[in-house]
């Protein structure tokens, strides 16, 4: 299902086949000022490239090669920034833990 975006503002299409991640990247990048287009299905690809004028293409690690045989769109690959924030929280929670344990020491 193609769901359309705001012209005015940096247009990206993101292209999830989760639906409940999806809505939630969308409400992220939506807050950051970009216009989403979403599709969950590769096969909707095409047609949403030819309709839209995108800047880029998200996804994931599995569609980044099938994405970049059919679009020639830069595509950026979320999960890469996804582990480097979920490794930035991992350690921030472990420092926040180790403090809290040397005061209870």
């Amino acid at each position: 299902m193609l769901q359309t975006c705001n012209p005015s503002r940096t247009q990206v299409l993101l292209c999830l086949p989760d639906p409940d991640a999806a809505t939630a990247l969308t409400a992220f990048l939506t807050e950051y000022g970009f216009a989403v287009t979403t599709i969950w299905r590769l096969s909707e690809l095409t047609e949403a490239v030819t309709l839209g004028s995108y800047t880029a293409v998200v996804t994931v690690t599995a569609l980044v090669g099938p994405i970049r045989r059919l679009s020639p769109l830069p595509v950026v690959n979320v999960e890469t920034y996804l582990d480097a924030h979920m490794l930035a929280g991992s350690i921030a929670e472990m420092a926040g833990t180790a403090a809290r344990q040397q005061r209870f020491e």
